[in-house]
């Protein structure tokens, strides 16, 4: 079991690295745009929907397993954090099973609407570019 959470550690990390990269990839990107577009006159094509659509999907989300591992979520406990203890687990195990419940739809959901722009072959232009934007 201790080698199951190790592995599961050590993805989370590699996640929340990738997030961090990503952040590094996107100011390298949009300095890039803001350079080519002022300097030579000459912007790269659809930096808003690349940032829009893939760089800050990605810096929103991959880190988030990091932030619960950590219990760092910012949590307001002017009431609860005065229940016995049993009390608090009780409603601990409530809003876990909510948040699964929740967090199972909106990925239900979410993938039947990737699958749906998928298939159609959805994507956006801007700037001359096209870019398929069903992933995100």
């Amino acid at each position: 079991m201790k080698a199951i959470g190790k592995a599961i550690s050590w993805l989370i990390t590699g996640l929340s690295s990738i997030a961090g990269i990503m952040v590094v990839l996107l100011v390298c990107h949009v300095t890039l745009d803001v350079v080519m577009r002022f300097v030579f006159e000459r912007p790269l094509n659809a930096t808003i929907l690349y940032v829009s659509a893939f760089y800050m999907v990605g810096i929103a989300f991959l880190p988030l397993a990091a932030v619960e591992e950590k219990d760092s979520h910012i949590a307001v406990e002017l009431l609860v954090e005065r229940f016995p203890a049993r009390v608090q687990s009780i409603i601990a195990i409530i809003a876990t099973i909510v948040t699964f419940i929740v967090t199972a739809t909106v990925a239900v959901r979410t993938g039947q609407e990737a699958l749906t722009k998928y298939a159609t072959g959805s994507y956006s232009i801007e700037a001359g570019g096209k870019i398929l934007t069903w992933p995100t």
